[in-house]
């Protein structure tokens, strides 16, 4: 029946063992087709390479997205922590000659921040310019000036960080499925080119064992490829039927 469906991993194995096979098995069988084998064995070759850098590129991207979000969970606590200590601070002074609204603008509170990274950032960035002004009535406002500037910069880069991991795990996936698309493209000019030689032979029973998602179930998944035989293609099976028993790891792929 023929896998139906070849993901993007699949691609690397049925593609490395069709450009194996047709420059092994099948170059040379009708000497006028083999300029057009060869090519386009390039031609899959390239485009099988091109999945596998695209899938390494996603995977790279969900790596950042992870390293930047560990990142920026420790600085963005710390932050959170100094907004809190802050806020008690201000407690301290004496009734009526703090404005907490003019500090925590939301509500006059810490947790009126929230604790995702921007509005964190932005928060920070307020207390620093606020706190510099000289008519300010908090007590040892450059100290404090001083740690949220250092949280503010300690934060920023991270922030930055995490949305460029964002976008570029937003773009592989696109890409890679684009990179999927081209290969299957190729995968098929591949087989009928390897078809047309085959068939003037009278030996298009083989191609499954060129092809072999050919021999694999509709919604096989594959995670290796079989084992070579070592028999040459241009020979038919003892039975004459077509070989279903090429696959190497297979599973039934989910519905």
């Amino acid at each position: 029946m023929g896998d139906r469906h070849i993901d993007h991993d699949e691609t690397k194995i049925y593609g490395d063992y069709a450009v194996n096979k047709l420059r092994s098995r099948v170059v040379g069988l009708i000497p006028e087709y083999d300029a057009a084998l060869k090519y386009v064995a390039s031609e899959l070759e390239e485009a099988t390479q091109a999945v596998s850098e695209a899938v390494a590129d996603a995977r790279g991207a969900d790596a950042e997205v992870r390293k930047g979000t560990r990142a920026r969970g420790s600085v963005l606590k710390q932050s959170v922590s100094l907004l809190g200590r802050f806020s008690k601070h201000l407690d301290a002074h004496a009734a009526g000659t703090i404005d907490r609204k003019s500090y925590f603008v939301a509500d006059g509170t810490a947790g009126g921040i929230g604790k995702s990274v921007p509005r964190v950032l932005r928060a920070l960035q307020h207390m620093t310019k606020k706190l510099k002004d000289k008519n300010t009535p908090v007590k040892g406002a450059a100290e404090w000036a001083k740690d949220f500037s250092e949280a503010a910069s300690k934060l920023a880069p991270l922030a930055e960080h995490g949305d460029n991991a964002k976008t570029d795990r937003s773009l592989a996936t696109p890409e890679v499925e684009a990179a999927r698309q081209g290969w299957l493209t190729t995968y098929g000019a591949a087989k009928l080119t390897a078809e047309a030689a085959l068939r003037l032979l009278g030996k298009v029973h083989v191609m499954p064992k060129i092809f072999f998602d050919l021999a694999m179930p509709s919604n096989a998944k594959v995670t290796e490829a079989p084992v070579d035989d070592g028999e040459p293609i241009d020979e038919p099976d003892a039975d004459g039927e077509t070989p279903e028993n090429l696959a190497g790891g297979t599973s039934a792929k989910p519905a």
